[in-house]
């Protein structure tokens, strides 16, 4: 006969229990891979080598008695592939057994190993009837399997996985070409099918499809610890299990001819020593008579409870610390049935179900193992136990005898240790700083969520390396040296750093705090790291600070101009009375007039530095601002300019803005200046305007914004742009990029000033050679404001006769203005604090018709006088003047309707029309 298996009924298909345990196998190695996927692979991998070195125990010890080369070429085969996958698991990443090497070594010892199995499989069929000599069979296995091996770690072997790439086209060729050689086998297979048991061959065919399974699922692995790997690798313990049970278990039970012939050779020996045998068990089972009482004292003696029972689950023992256990004494538990005593109801259901099984097989799934169950004791207290449970056969029938251990203290116990721990887990993943733990090596044990979310790097890639390896800033910011020294138990001060990680564009700067961690015993055992994301805060403390510069830049500003508006008022005031009085040929009256010009540019200046400093005063008015820039278009393009290209891209159904017009003249001036400064010859410069609505998320960016919808006027230009350096001072007055009398520096600071008056932000981005875009945010008007009256600037100067009271603490402009008023027909009643003036209104004893007051002055505000004097004298019309407005009678600079303002310095002209305007209520031409 040449037959591998005669033909038998007998199933050898697993049975439930074993299917059982089988499951339980594969769950227990998920449950491992989640924890240590290293434990995982080295477990598999190992089951592998077992079962391969298992069947080839089988062949070789039945090696003179094997008709069929099928045994010996599946036995040499997997044997070959199981030292390949046994250097494979070795050699596998984080083994750090091997080095030198990467992940592509151990994948090309894969992919060799898969080649001899797949091999095997094919070959066993077709060479099934042949008579091999198991030692050549080996020999030319082992060869294979050792040049395949030399070829792989001499790099010989083609390159099947790629770091940062993953699996190559030769590695997943191979695996089709795998599954094909696999399904060949299958074609093979069926054609000696007669040889087979029926069970032996579905066995195979099973083993064949998980190797197919498996190793699809390594054809869509990425890294070596993903799912697909894992799934791979469970397959193929599925592989080794069923090609187990075909040929060993299986083979076992149902040799070809006969295992091992000894067992017919022993079996007369067997029935000649059955006698001696029964001779023996009557003189043993005295003894057990006389050693009966010693194990009564000794099982009572014990502190687990010792509990016999039949195949009915009738109590026959009970011990001293069963009794002490469950409160019965032996007599009220022997007879008795264990389900009534012990067993809770809830769980008696099952346990009737199980009864039946175990006096029919006796074991069951609960022999040699050890279970956690719940019983009840006599007074209705649940407890836990562990019970082991021991089977014996008398009579036909089967008695267990169960030790049960109370479990309560430390099932408790284990309670309040996982209750700690998940508690201490769940702080640590809920932190909202970072946390890493280093061991003494100063490798990585614990990198928790916020340190995944901050570096954009995954625990999982990260365990057992250290951060000498990964993150070189560490090294150059000291941080480093301070995990040294912690371990050193060195005291450490928070480190503050800037971290990037390239592979991931994550940065930023944290504080690192170190402390060494120690065990149960005091012993330092590593470092516990705490990382504190200060990113925002450094970034808001920048905003801040700039910010808080500009703002007492402005100050100071304000404050001198304020001081220099006197100081001009009384050159211009006193220039005019000059140039007045002069004749008009004379050389006196061209200085004058030189006089006046000069104090104008210098009022210019002024202008701006009030404007930065948001201390001007403005005439707001209901604009739509596409109409103010068409309007503005044709003056820019002579100011910058023929060679460059001035356009403008304006969006239709624009929102309206309430802001004086002449500030929008001036913001366009000024960046377009700027502008065609940058660009020198040819260019472009766009200006376009749009809607927009600003949220929350930008205002966290941008210190300076604030939530709500805007129009954004952009100027953009094709100039040379400015570094970062330049940017952060551009607003400031007085700096500036160009050379010495081509530039005051203020152009940019208005246009700041300007801005900030009216309730909007700017946004700048420039690049070196790319140009520069401003970006200015102004609110949208929400109803509508009204228009001012058109002013004629050849409007004749007008003269009055009405009393005008004058109130001014500095000397030099209260005499100037007098002398400008009372030219012009005016009776000045003039004091120099404000208490001065209330006693002149209360003791003059005609109408005084106007009061013309400073705003800032030692005693009270020009506008607490003047309502001090309005509730004295009702009619009286008032008029502010001042260098800059504060709050005392504007907010943020802007007047409140009905108040009349006159800026310093001001010309005669101008002082005489707002009087007349004030006075005849409407506003004169000036």
């Amino acid at each position: 006969m040449d037959t591998v298996v005669p033909q038998k009924t007998e199933n050898s298909i697993p049975s439930l229990p074993w299917v059982a345990i089988a499951l339980g196998v594969i769950i227990m190695l998920v449950i491992t891979s989640t924890y240590s996927y290293l434990l995982f692979h080295l477990l598999v991998e190992l089951f592998s080598v077992i079962i391969a070195f298992t069947i080839l125990i089988l062949v070789w010890n039945t090696r003179e008695i094997q008709e069929s080369a099928f045994l010996t070429i599946i036995g040499a085969g997997y044997s070959a592939a199981a030292c390949l996958d046994l250097a494979h698991a070795l050699t596998f990443k984080g083994m750090n057994l091997v080095t030198g090497y990467d992940t592509n070594l151990p994948t090309q010892l894969w992919i060799a190993a898969r080649y001899l199995q797949a091999l095997s499989l094919l070959a066993a069929p077709i060479l099934y009837k042949k008579k091999l000599n198991i030692r050549i069979v080996l020999a030319t296995y082992g060869s294979i399997a050792l040049l395949l091996g030399w070829a792989a770690f001499n790099g010989y072997f083609p390159e099947c996985y790629r770091e940062g790439t993953g699996l190559t086209g030769f590695k997943i060729l191979s695996e089709y070409l795998i599954i094909a050689i696999v399904i060949t086998s299958f074609y093979m297979l069926r054609r000696i099918r007669s040889y087979f048991t029926e069970t032996i061959y579905r066995l195979i065919i099973a083993s064949s499809l998980c190797t197919i399974c498996s190793e699809f699922a390594f054809t869509s692995y990425i890294g070596v610890y993903d799912f697909a790997n894992m799934a791979g690798h469970l397959l193929k313990v599925a592989a080794y299990y069923f090609i187990y049970r075909a040929l060993f278990v299986s083979g076992v039970r149902e040799p070809f001819i006969t295992l091992f012939r000894e067992l017919k050779q022993s079996e007369q020996s067997l029935i000649e020593s059955r006698d001696s045998v029964q001779r023996q068990v009557e003189d043993r089972t005295r003894e057990l008579r006389e050693s009966e009482e010693r194990l009564r004292s000794i099982t009572d003696s014990a502190r687990d409870a010792i509990i016999r029972m039949d195949s009915h689950g009738i109590i026959s023992y009970w011990n001293l610390a069963a009794e002490r256990i469950f409160g019965y004494c032996p007599e009220e538990a022997i007879g008795k049935d264990l389900l009534n005593l012990l067993v809770p109801e809830r769980y008696q259901a099952a346990y009737r179900t199980a009864l039946p099984e175990f006096q029919s097989t006796g074991p069951g799934n609960g022999l040699s193992k050890t279970l956690e169950l719940l019983v009840k004791r006599k007074d209705g207290q649940e407890i836990a136990v562990d019970l082991s449970l021991s089977v014996t056969l008398q009579n036909g029938a089967w008695h267990a005898v169960g030790i049960m251990r109370d479990i309560s203290e430390r099932k408790q116990a284990e309670e309040d240790l996982n209750n700690a721990l998940f508690f201490s887990k769940n702080i640590i993943n809920s932190a909202q700083e970072g946390i890493v733990v280093y061991d003494r090596d100063l490798r990585i044990q614990l990198f928790n969520p916020f340190m995944e979310k901050l570096t954009g790097l995954k625990a999982s890639s990260l365990f057992g390396l250290t951060p000498f390896d990964l993150f070189p800033f560490m090294v150059e910011s000291g941080a480093g040296e301070d995990l040294k020294r912690a371990l050193k138990d060195e005291k450490i001060e928070p480190r503050e750093f800037h971290f990037n990680i390239p592979e991931t564009g994550c940065s930023g700067w944290v504080v690192q705090t170190d402390a060494p961690l120690r065990n149960g015993k005091g012993e330092i055992i590593g470092v516990l790291v705490v990382i504190l994301d200060i990113t925002e805060q450094k970034k808001t403390m920048g905003q801040l600070h700039q910010a808080q510069k500009m703002e007492a830049i402005g100050q100071l500003a304000g404050g001198v101009a304020h001081d220099f508006n006197n100081m001009l008022t009384i050159m211009s005031g006193y220039a005019t009375l000059g140039f007045n009085r002069a004749e008009p040929a004379s050389a006196f009256s061209h200085f004058f007039e030189e006089i006046i010009k000069a104090s104008e540019r210098s009022a210019q200046l002024i202008h701006q530095l009030l404007a930065f400093a948001r201390k001007q005063t403005i005439s707001p008015q209901t604009i739509n601002l596409n109409e103010t820039i068409s309007a503005m278009l044709k003056m820019l393009k002579r100011l910058i300019g023929e060679d460059i290209n001035l356009t403008s891209q304006a969006q239709a159904n624009l929102w309206q803005l309430k802001m004086d017009p002449a500030q929008i003249d001036q913001i366009l001036a000024n960046l377009c200046v700027n502008a065609r400064d940058a660009i020198g010859s040819n260019g472009k410069i766009i200006i376009s305007t749009q809607n927009c609505t600003v949220d929350t998320y930008y205002c966290q960016d941008h210190l300076d914004a604030v939530p709500g919808e805007f129009v954004k006027l952009s100027v953009s230009d094709t100039g040379c742009g400015m570094d970062k350096e330049t940017l952060s001072h551009i607003f400031e007055p007085f700096y500036t990029t160009k050379e010495l009398g081509k530039g005051t520096g203020l152009g940019l600071a208005t246009v700041f000033g300007i801005v900030k008056q009216n309730k909007g932000f700017i946004n700048v981005y420039s690049e070196l050679g790319q140009g520069t875009t401003f970006s200015i945010y102004l609110p949208r008007l929400y109803e509508p404001g009204s228009q001012s009256l058109s002013e004629d600037a050849n409007a004749p100067l007008q003269r009055g006769h009405e009393t005008i009271l004058l109130v001014e603490d500095e000397p030099s402009i209260l005499k100037m203005t007098s002398i400008m008023l009372e030219t012009q027909g005016f009776t000045v009643l003039t004091a120099d604090t404000p208490h001065e003036a209330i006693r002149l209104a209360n003791e003059h004893a005609g109408e005084i018709h106007l009061i013309l007051t400073d705003v800032i002055m030692p005693e009270m505000n020009g506008s607490d006088l003047a309502k001090n004097l309005l509730s004295t004298h009702p009619g009286m019309k008032c008029i502010f003047m001042s260098g800059y407005t504060a709050d005392a009678i504007a907010h943020h600079g802007v007047l409140d309707e009905g108040v009349h303002f006159i800026q310093k310095p001001f010309t005669l002209p101008d002082l005489t029309a707002k009087v007349r305007e004030v006075m005849d209520g409407f506003e004169y031409q000036k």
